[in-house]
């Protein structure tokens, strides 16, 4: 029988925020090896030095911005000008490459609709700006 949501399995069990016998150890010993490490590093020990910076800086990840995408007015050419504004420095590399690769087949598209004349071509790149803004906010 399944339990219900929010319900435990154990009401009796583990109190949060509580920590097992190795662990409680392992912070005890750190904290009496910590000044050891320090003096090592400060006395220009590069290992300890290594050590210490490694655990004590925060680990970086690139993090993307939202970017706006848009055409010009009279820009029919949307992978130009994605390739422009990546070249600018106005759009990331992996958002300029994401865009022309899913950006291709609808371009095709709509040039197959222009050549028939089903679509009358818009030199506002409307259908793109779109499009694409959609595809940049996810």
């Amino acid at each position: 029988m399944p339990f219900l949501p929010g319900v435990s399995g154990n009401p009796a069990g583990r109190p949060k925020g509580s920590v097992n016998r190795q662990l409680h150890q392992l912070r005890q010993a750190a904290g009496a090896v910590l000044p050891l490490v320090l003096a090592r590093a400060l006395g220009g020990d590069a290992s300890a030095q290594e050590l210490i910076l490694k655990l004590a800086t925060p680990k970086i990840k690139p993090v993307e911005l939202p970017v706006e995408f848009s055409l010009a007015a009279g820009e029919a050419a949307p992978v130009q000008a994605i390739i422009q504004q990546a070249a600018a420095g106005e759009l990331s590399l992996p958002h300029a490459e994401k865009l022309v690769y899913d950006l291709l087949p609808l371009a095709q598209q709509e040039q197959k609709a222009i050549e028939r004349q089903a679509l009358p071509a818009s030199g506002d790149g409307g259908f793109f700006n779109a499009y694409l803004n959609t595809v940049l906010r996810g």
